[in-house]
């Protein structure tokens, strides 16, 4: 439902009357589509690349996750708002290698007990990135 809001009578007070004879009641579908996509092309770019910095918490570092490396698949604990694609350009910025396949899951948080209380520690994501062969990363030697 549509509403010009220069018909009434609460917003007339709120407005001058010069703002509402400069603003337009609707604007053409095609003007208004192209608009959005610059808006959220404009809004995206920078969120990128602060993410690139921030979308890789930390490697983790588990027997299963050694065992993976022989495989050269290295696990990382992620932003929980990153996607493969930021994934994979984050790899590739901090260590200069273009991995062949991310994937991504999220681990459950598990319930703790403490005395009578209960808690429960945080969902988080996980990365598992595949890296081409030959090329390793050194996430964490002698442990």
């Amino acid at each position: 439902m549509n509403v010009d809001i220069r018909g009434m009578g609460v917003f007339k007070k709120i407005f001058k009357s010069d703002d509402l004879a400069q603003t337009p009641v609707s604007k053409p579908a095609e003007v208004a589509k192209e608009a959005k996509s610059q808006a959220t092309v404009a809004l995206r770019a920078p969120e990128i690349k602060s993410s690139l910095k921030s979308a890789l918490l930390y490697p983790v570092i588990t027997e299963k996750s050694s065992m993976l490396q022989a495989h050269n698949q290295y696990v990382f604990a992620v932003e929980p708002r990153a996607n493969k694609m930021v994934i994979a350009q984050a790899i590739e910025t901090v260590y200069g290698i273009k991995p062949m396949a991310v994937g991504v899951s999220w681990v459950r948080g598990k319930t703790r007990v403490r005395g009578r209380r209960r808690g429960k520690t945080p969902n988080w994501k996980k990365a598992i990135v595949t890296l081409p062969q030959g090329k390793t990363i050194t996430v964490a030697e002698g442990v």
